[in-house]
């Protein structure tokens, strides 16, 4: 059972490489990313494995509800001949019920061993989706560090012909050196942004290849999203009935109690049915065939506290999941709020910072043309080249921090409704 689940797993990752318009060397789209986690990433993996194991457990407690039936053989041989029993030689199929099933504390732990099962069923959907999320937040980070690196080498060029107009201005007289320092500082500025958003970016782009099943030095080419999708509507309630992670707890809970439901039945009486068919005989020769049957009532009347510790446990287990759940409901309600307030207050910032940036632009541009002229001083000109840049990282902030935000959401509401980023 256990190969016949984590094969699919494998399969899929040799389906991944065949994905439409996907190439390993060319750039990598978002849904292809999702389509390569779903199959290569080990939480996934894991998750199976954890499903196999509970269905393997309901397995197990569901064949205690049939007979059990068994071969014996037995000789038994003594030199007392007033000891000896008469049929020194035994060989039976022999089959053993409880003929109150319904009554029988294993039947109930079947319910509860299903309802385990169905929770690790619910956790693979938990994983899937958090795999999801996660490649989700490394991919935008990627994008948005890749979009940061290119908006300071563009500020970066624009500082250096500033620079390479004022040195041969200072030589000859015609600037002053604190004109020239103010350029190079800002270029060393710069240079020191850069570095620390590149080793940034090589963090993120290596977890975001092992996630995919690459090698973490592989460098990944990523597509870009410019695509800026609304609210779902479905996305803007308090809804966490979708929520997979909170449908797990609560089917815990619900094994839990059924586990203090089969508690209350050990103390009831059982009634066991027990028959064999074979043969006997005081030696090997001369077998004949026999059967017998027989009944037995059990009624537990002193169990030095065994069962009354285990309902106490069981007790304590239901009330732990309980609380579990109800905990977990508590967050995920304030992260869903506050991720849908987050959402908008990124989409309308991105929106305000989009048309101020060609306002930024153009003062930039404006500012490094007039003070060649003479008509502004160096500060002033290096302030508006920052403010243009500052604005651009803001802008691509927002941009990102929203799409983020919006993955978030699906996570809480349980993929209520999907967001078309690309």
């Amino acid at each position: 059972m256990l190969v016949l689940k984590v094969i699919p797993l494998f399969l899929g990752v040799m389906t991944a490489w065949a994905l439409p318009g996907f190439s390993r060397a060319g750039e990598l789209s978002l849904s292809q990313s999702l389509d390569l986690a779903r199959t290569r990433s080990l939480q996934q993996i894991q998750a199976a494995l954890q499903e196999t194991k509970a269905k393997a457990a309901m397995d197990s407690a569901a064949s205690q509800r049939w007979p059990q039936i068994s071969a014996q053989a037995q000789y038994n041989s003594t030199t007392n001949l007033f000891t000896q029993v008469p049929a020194g030689f035994q060989s039976a199929i022999q089959a053993q019920e409880n003929l109150v099933p319904f009554l029988s504390p294993e039947w109930i732990r079947v319910g509860q061993a299903k309802e385990a099962y169905e929770a690790a069923r619910t956790d693979r959907v938990a994983t899937r989706q958090d795999v999801e999320l996660l490649v989700k937040q490394l991919f935008f980070a990627v994008l948005r560090d890749r979009d940061a690196v290119q908006r300071m080498d563009q500020v970066t060029r624009e500082f250096q012909t500033l620079l390479n107009y004022l040195v041969p201005q200072f030589s000859v007289g015609r600037a002053p050196r604190f004109d020239v320092v103010k350029v190079k500082a800002s270029l060393s500025d710069l240079a020191r942004s850069k570095s620390l958003t590149l080793a940034q970016l090589a963090g993120e782009k290596s977890e975001l290849a092992q996630l995919l099943g690459f090698k973490p030095d592989e460098d990944l080419d990523l597509k870009a999203v410019s695509a800026l999708p609304s609210m779902p509507s479905s996305l803007a309630g308090d809804d966490l009935k979708g929520n997979p992670t909170l449908r797990a707890l609560g089917q815990r809970a619900e094994a839990a109690r059924i586990g203090l439901d089969a508690d209350d039945f050990a103390r009831l009486p059982s009634l066991t049915a027990d028959f064999a068919y074979g043969y006997t005989s005081p030696t090997f020769n001369g077998l004949e065939t026999d059967w017998n049957l027989s009944l037995q009532v059990s009624l537990p009347i002193f169990d030095w506290g065994l069962i009354s510790s285990q309902r106490e446990q069981d007790r304590a287990d239901w009330q732990l999941a309980q609380n579990a759940r109800e905990n977990q409901k508590q967050q995920l309600t304030s992260q869903l709020k506050q991720a849908r307030a987050t959402a908008q207050a990124n989409l309308e910032d991105q929106k305000r910072l989009e048309a101020l940036l060609p306002q930024t632009e153009q003062a930039s541009h404006a500012a490094l043309k007039q003070y060649r002229g003479g008509a502004m001083g160096i500060v002033e000109t290096t302030d508006a080249v920052n403010l243009w840049l500052q604005t651009n990282l803001n802008e691509r902030n927002a941009f990102y921090s929203y799409l983020t935000d919006l993955a978030q959401l699906e996570r809480l509401t349980g993929e209520k409704e999907k967001v078309r980023y690309e």
